[in-house]
């Protein structure tokens, strides 16, 4: 659950498009209700290169804030802006594991670190893909859904010819479409961690989500269980009781 203090919640992203998009369109029924204000910053590349650039030793990561700071497509954003501004830190990144970057040990040493939204900052990682969270649809098994990693490239194709209308723009999203896109993910989740297709009776924290697609989907199969991040990360930032 988060807190409030200061005056920014600084959210990562991946990518420049998808995911400003889908943050655009749930300020419009969530995260509305704060007096802190919500800023974007974008890494631009994979999860495992961000490992790469916050890790200085063996130990120890820098802090991610004035890394960003050194990105031009930052620059404006964050130019006043100083570590003690910013209150809660969310980063959005992809799972990739199709990238010769993958490396599922530096994930999750990732995990590890990034997971306090009011220190380091909370990773979440949407599987395979950011366009996971529209992957729903009436012939869409979701409980059963898995993607294999080495097709990450054709995900996209893959959610856009199978997904249902209403969830394929997310831009368009209603409150009642997200309630719906939200209980999908969030039994997904329960099916992930416990072998039911149900709320899980408490939060999961995004390293047990990771050691739960290792062990059955990751190093079995080589695929993982469709899972979008920011599905997950509205019941954790609300808690349950946003759920019906």
């Amino acid at each position: 659950m988060h807190l409030q203090s200061n005056k920014y919640i600084l959210m990562v992203f991946e990518g420049q498009r998808s995911e400003p998009i889908i943050v655009n369109n749930l300020k419009q029924y969530f995260l509305n209700e704060e007096e802190n204000t919500i800023i974007y910053a974008l890494y631009g590349n994979v999860i495992y290169d961000i490992y790469e650039k916050l890790n200085e030793d063996e130990d120890d990561f820098l802090d991610i804030v004035p890394i960003l700071k050194k990105f031009a497509q930052n620059s404006h954003e964050l130019a006043d802006i100083s570590r003690d501004d910013v209150s809660e830190i969310y980063l959005f990144f992809d799972h990739d594991g199709h990238s010769h970057l993958a490396d599922q040990e530096k994930l999750e040493k990732m995990l590890q670190y990034f997971d306090d939204e009011t220190d380091h900052g909370k990773l979440y990682v949407s599987y395979p893909m950011v366009e996971a969270l529209k992957h729903l649809g009436e012939d869409v098994d979701f409980k059963e859904l898995t993607a294999v990693i080495a097709n990450n490239s054709t995900y996209k194709q893959k959610v856009n010819s199978e997904a249902d209308n209403k969830f394929k723009h997310v831009r368009d999203y209603t409150e009642e479409i997200w309630n719906e896109v939200i209980q999908f993910h969030t039994k997904k989740l329960g099916y992930i961690v416990d072998d039911n297709y149900q709320y899980p009776g408490q939060s999961i924290s995004q390293y047990d989500i990771f050691k739960k697609q290792k062990e059955k989907y990751i190093d079995s199969n080589n695929e993982v269980a469709v899972l979008g991040a920011f599905a997950i990360f509205l019941v954790d930032y609300y808690g349950y009781n946003i759920l019906p």
